[in-house]
């Protein structure tokens, strides 16, 4: 009875069109992912193309202490040209302590 019924025949049909787009996508799939497998792999560097990340990091954490080291030795400068500065007036006769004073501030309002 079931290959004679018509509702056993159009169901059958219909699993044929089915099946067939199901083997359709799955080609589309499969096409698919070559495609994106090719531009993985074009976009992916090469063994030895260029430095590691890893190497550029560590470059970058070397520039960063040099730079450190060498704000830290301004910084000391700095902290020794502002001592002298502070002792000079101390160490200038008063006189001529208050005439540097003056011009300071006369080139300051300047």
């Amino acid at each position: 009875m079931g290959a004679e019924d018509p509702e056993f025949a159009r169901t059958e049909s219909e699993g044929s069109q089915i099946l067939r787009l199901l083997h359709a996508q799955t080609a589309l799939l499969r096409a698919l992912t070559e495609q994106i497998t090719a531009l993985i792999q074009m976009l992916t560097p090469g063994e030895r193309e260029g430095p590691s990340l890893d190497e550029l990091i560590a470059r970058l954490i070397s520039l960063v202490q040099a730079q450190g080291s060498r704000m830290d030795a301004q910084g000391a400068t700095l902290d020794r040209i502002e001592a002298k500065l502070t002792a000079l007036g101390t160490d200038l006769p008063p006189a001529l302590a208050q005439a540097v004073l003056r011009t300071s501030r006369n080139r300051d309002l300047a």
